[in-house]
């Protein structure tokens, strides 16, 4: 005798249930990515600090060597 089985059909639409797992995987998700975001901006700021004493340092070069080609063009 063979047992009548009764295939469970998966359901096409969103259901409260299946939005409610959904939401709470997205929520995670989301901070994992709001956390990553922080983090980069830390390391933004940092970049920044080191790109502005690069660009300090870059301007106090170009005045001397203007400096020195005005010495070099007075000696000649």
């Amino acid at each position: 005798m063979k047992k009548n089985s009764v295939e469970e059909k998966k359901q096409k639409y969103l259901t409260e249930n299946k939005f409610g797992v959904f939401e709470k995987t997205f929520e995670k998700a989301m901070t994992s990515v709001a956390r990553s975001f922080s983090k980069m901006d830390d390391r933004f700021d940092r970049h920044d600090k080191a790109f502005t004493i690069l660009f300090k340092q870059m301007q106090k070069f170009t005045e001397e060597a203007r400096e020195h080609r005005q010495a070099m063009s007075m000696l000649m």
